[in-house]
């Protein structure tokens, strides 16, 4: 089994598109579906602007929560307390 270089740097070519295809799906889907709420929210207006929809809203795989929804029975190193005081 003699694999040359570019053989090897096909192969690797090939991988690195198959992650960059995933990366940029990762990115482009949140935005996607902000605009398809948005359009959608503008198609079927509703009354008016409930806070409970902003439990809904999209969200991104990289925005980082608020801090008043982290529970807050997390300490600073991110793991649970277990009841301890």
């Amino acid at each position: 089994m003699d694999l040359t270089v570019t053989q090897i740097a096909e192969v690797l070519g090939m991988f690195m598109l198959i992650f960059l295809l995933v990366f940029l799906l990762a990115i482009l889907t949140p935005r996607l579906a902000k605009l398809c709420d948005r359009f959608i929210g503008k198609l079927f207006k509703k009354g008016g602007n409930d806070s409970a929809s902003e439990i809904y809203r999209v969200r991104s795989i990289y925005d980082v929560p608020k801090r008043d929804t982290l529970d807050k029975n997390d300490n600073k190193d991110g793991e649970e307390k277990n009841g301890e005081e």
